[in-house]
């Protein structure tokens, strides 16, 4: 993605925190509704999806196409954020979830998998 939006700098701004699900760019009103109707409601659930997706570019990309017959436009655009955020505020480079005497990130992995528990790919 070359051209930065303001909604994408304010995504990567803050860590996840309770982000709504229409935080991520390319996430708007139509891919909204979609992404709730598979019980996706926060942006943390999203990150779910994509790391349990590997962040594998194709999988993530045919999945939110198929999902909402989005645009591939947007759906790359969820795709880049969400990596952006993910090596930005990785818990292996820095330290922003508690050890759990697991490795570091390991409370980050269990809250995402407790999100996606009743989510189907």
């Amino acid at each position: 993605m070359s051209r930065k939006t303001k909604k994408y700098q304010r995504f990567l701004a803050v860590p996840m925190g309770e982000k709504l699900i229409d935080d991520v760019p390319g996430v708007g009103s139509a891919n909204k509704r979609t992404l709730n109707g598979e019980g996706i409601y926060e942006a943390s659930e999203l990150l779910g999806k994509f790391l349990v997706m590997k962040q594998n570019q194709d999988k993530f990309v045919s999945w939110i196409m198929r999902k909402s017959d989005g645009r591939k436009k947007d759906a790359m655009e969820m795709f880049d954020a969400l990596k952006a955020y993910h090596k930005k505020y990785n818990t292996t480079d820095n330290n922003n979830f508690e050890d759990r005497g697991r490795g570091r990130g390991s409370h980050a992995v269990d809250v995402l998998t407790d999100h996606l528990q009743n989510v189907t790919i």
